[in-house]
């Protein structure tokens, strides 16, 4: 979404809208970062992203807070687009096909049967827990979000009922992505690095990050999470 209709927006309902306008361009994993950043030191129960081609309508998120209010253990609800009978999901074969491999890679970095982590809908309790995970740049490049995920895990003393997948009732693959193949190759090999260190404890050299900024996956600590909050 471009600047100038994000700030219409704010313009015509500030009470409701905050633009975040970054110094430069930093790549949609930062972009999101801040956003989260920004979003936590606000007065909300929950927060998250959407993508704003809104191939996951908006009305989703209603369902979204109507779980996160049942499941007091839910920290985070993430859309699933899984084709089942009535469901209107629309995705290329392609599509479908990364979204396996994406999966195959969050299963190991989050250690849960995760069965798609690259839908642009999330919802997450405003918590302790979300603010230390966001501390610092994430290093995945496109699959910032299992790396988000694995933060999120890595804090988690009992995870089982952590994470709640949501089947979508309806997602439209939008014409005209950005993320090209070499970035999805790039993004593999930052994720296979942070599932070794994370894992299996081994030190590898860390892959360059899309903006250049190094960056480490903490484990929760007190001083850390008193910084975060």
């Amino acid at each position: 979404m471009q600047l100038w209709t994000c700030c219409a927006l704010r313009d015509a309902n500030p009470a409701r809208i905050t633009v975040v306008d970054l110094a430069q361009n930093s790549g949609k994993a930062e972009a999101v970062r801040q956003g989260l950043i920004a979003a936590t030191q606000m007065d909300a129960a929950f927060i998250g992203y959407w993508d704003a081609d809104l191939a996951t309508p908006l009305d989703a998120i209603d369902e979204f807070s109507r779980i996160l209010n049942k499941f007091v253990e839910t920290q985070v609800i993430f859309g699933a687009r899984r084709i089942m009978l009535g469901h209107r999901i629309e995705r290329t074969i392609g599509r479908r096909m990364v979204s396996k491999i994406c999966a195959t890679l969050a299963r190991q970095a989050v250690r849960l049967p995760i069965g798609d982590t690259q839908c642009g809908a999330k919802l997450m309790r405003n918590s302790p827990l979300l603010r230390n995970a966001i501390t610092n740049p994430f290093t995945a490049g496109w699959l910032f979000d299992v790396e988000l995920f694995a933060r999120l895990s890595m804090q988690m003393n009992d995870k089982r009922f952590a994470f709640y997948e949501q089947p979508l009732s309806e997602w439209t693959e939008i014409a005209g992505s950005k993320v090209s193949a070499t970035a999805i190759l790039k993004s593999g090999i930052r994720m296979l690095f942070l599932i070794c260190e994370m894992r299996f404890g081994l030190s590898l050299a860390k892959a360059e990050t899309a903006n250049s900024a190094e960056a480490h996956i903490l484990p929760a600590t007190a001083s850390t999470e008193a910084k975060a909050a």
